[in-house]
């Protein structure tokens, strides 16, 4: 706390440099030691470890995503936005049981391509409604979009029923790319946007470092694994609603254990 106090009594603009160039040494260094690191043998042995932990990211995800779509429905809300379904007027209940069947096949892993599918229309209608203001919540499409490409999750209802995934090695990759840029452009978001500058310029400019570095697929598991604290930050310091823990630290799972070299060397096996 002595720390926090002693940089909150900094002027503005000192901070803001602190920030700008703890950010500079956390790309730079994070450069250095990732190449580092996949040269070295360690690469290998981490890899063998956590790719299990891939087969159950698709059903621990849409577990906790669809969870958190079923509360915001009996909220009222789309998605975790503050649109209430009485925006869209006599077909607001319709949305509603809309958002309520999604979410709850999304928990039990039932038809996930389906829910998935509709989870992305949802989204769509978040961004037509709220405009440029739904950024933050993008990362719902990258949810979306990923489920849907990996809809048969290991240990998840479809899974067990013995559904087929009906996505190729190459269509599973593409669906982790579009996660990774959608996510990290909502992070990016909400750093710009709801973390004031003023006031927490070296969290705001952290957050968008670490949410640039997923965006471009650089040093994945080391941003993944600092923009958790960050989302719990923005919780706190910038009063965003708590229940978006869930499914961000879902999608940070998923990046943490797929990395960035998923899309580049692996063949993506199925789950």
């Amino acid at each position: 706390m002595g720390f926090l106090a002693y940089l909150s009594g900094l002027a503005v603009p000192v901070r803001y440099a602190l920030a700008t160039f703890a950010a500079l040494a956390l790309l730079v260094g994070g450069w250095l030691l990732d190449a580092k690191f996949e040269r070295s043998g360690w690469y290998a042995w981490f890899e063998s470890k956590i790719r299990p932990f891939r087969d159950s990211a698709a059903m621990s995800l849409g577990f906790l995503a669809g969870g958190t779509v079923l509360v915001a429905a009996a909220r009222g809300n789309l998605l975790l936005s503050s649109v209430g379904f009485s925006a869209f007027g006599v077909s607001g209940p319709v949305w509603q049981a809309g958002q309520a069947i999604i979410g709850s096949l999304l928990l039990i892993g039932l038809f996930v391509n389906f829910a998935a599918a509709g989870l992305l229309f949802l989204e769509a209608a978040l961004l037509a409604v709220a405009g440029v203001a739904a950024l933050p919540q993008l990362y719902w499409a990258g949810i979306a979009v990923f489920l849907f490409c990996f809809s048969r999750g290991r240990y998840s209802l479809d899974w067990f029923l013995g559904k087929p995934m009906l996505s190729s090695p190459g269509q599973r990759k593409a669906a982790y790319l579009a996660m990774r840029i959608t996510v990290g452009t909502a992070l990016g978001a909400t750093a710009l946007w709801t973390i004031p500058q003023t006031e927490h310029p070296i969290a705001r400019t952290l957050g968008l470092a670490a949410a640039l570095a997923v965006v471009t697929g650089f040093v994945t598991r080391v941003s993944a694994a600092l923009l958790l604290p960050f989302v719990y930050a923005a919780v706190f310091l910038a009063h965003v609603d708590p229940l978006v823990l869930l499914p961000v630290s879902a999608v940070l799972y998923v990046l943490f254990v797929f990395g960035d070299t998923y899309h580049k060397h692996d063949e993506g096996r199925a789950n």
